[in-house]
């Protein structure tokens, strides 16, 4: 991507990310509730917004997103955006303050633009194939991360199968690591990960929006990335972080399947 073109991008994702935050303590509009899952008026809102400005500056690209019926058989082989408006849905609703949004650019059958934006901490994060992973303007390099303590992040989806497989796994790697945490953003798990914040993470079940500019990053930071599909094309099992870890928690959930699982 041009410097112009990038400059759009996060400038259009800090207006959407704004936005998020002057609503924040207001009441917010619930527009489907599930066992594991509600959609908010502004997930919506905030689609629409960013759709529309990304047609805008961007005419010949296409869309996939967590609130339109486009699927992505439709799209191979064409340029096209991954947009998750708000990641955390439920935590922004409940006005715990680790939200985000999440744009990944897709060219060719692989991502070429991710940015994750944190409006809470005013933090940017980006990556461009090839190019680096970045945090506003400091590279992120996992090479160089100075942790004193391991952290393991997971994700749990709405569904008693990926949330059994999930809390088992965790049960097999808890003692390898210092900490665990579940924070109910996975873009920004993926981002902190990426800045060293956290060592590894992983998802049963997770959607292609989710984790789409997260990988990304992950991978231009130095890291490793596992993508499996799950039970669609846009549901998988993700394993991303310091390969190290990944490799500790790969043979722990090869020892929990009867599947030959190599990373």
């Amino acid at each position: 991507m041009m410097n112009f073109e990038k400059g759009v991008l996060f400038e259009l994702v800090r207006k959407a990310g704004d936005n998020l935050l002057q609503e924040f303590h207001r009441e917010k509009k619930i527009i489907t509730r599930e066992k594991h899952d509600i959609k908010l008026e502004l997930d919506r809102q905030t689609e629409i917004y960013l759709k529309e400005q990304l047609s805008r500056y961007f005419p010949d690209i296409g869309f996939i997103a967590e609130e339109l019926d486009t699927s992505r058989e439709e799209l191979e082989g064409h340029s096209y955006w991954i947009i998750d408006p708000i990641d955390g849905t439920s935590n922004y609703a409940a006005s715990i303050p680790h939200f985000c949004i999440s744009i990944a650019f897709r060219k060719d059958g692989e991502t070429r633009m991710g940015v994750i934006y944190d409006p809470v901490r005013e933090e940017m994060f980006w990556a461009e194939k090839g190019k680096g992973a970045f945090c506003n303007n400091r590279r992120l390099n996992l090479a160089k991360s100075d942790y004193q303590e391991t952290f393991c992040v997971m994700g749990l989806f709405k569904t008693r199968d990926t949330i059994e497989k999930g809390l088992n796994l965790l049960q097999e790697v808890a003692h390898d690591f210092n900490k665990v945490r579940i924070t109910g953003s996975a873009a920004l798990d993926l981002a902190w990960v990426a800045s060293g914040r956290f060592q590894v993470f992983f998802e049963y079940g997770i959607r292609l929006w989710d984790i789409a500019a997260g990988t990304l990053l992950v991978q231009e930071a130095g890291g490793k990335v596992l993508a499996e599909p799950y039970r669609d094309i846009h549901s998988y099992f993700v394993l991303a972080g310091i390969p190290a870890y990944c490799e500790i928690i790969q043979e722990k959930r090869a020892s929990l399947s009867s599947e030959n699982i190599s990373f």
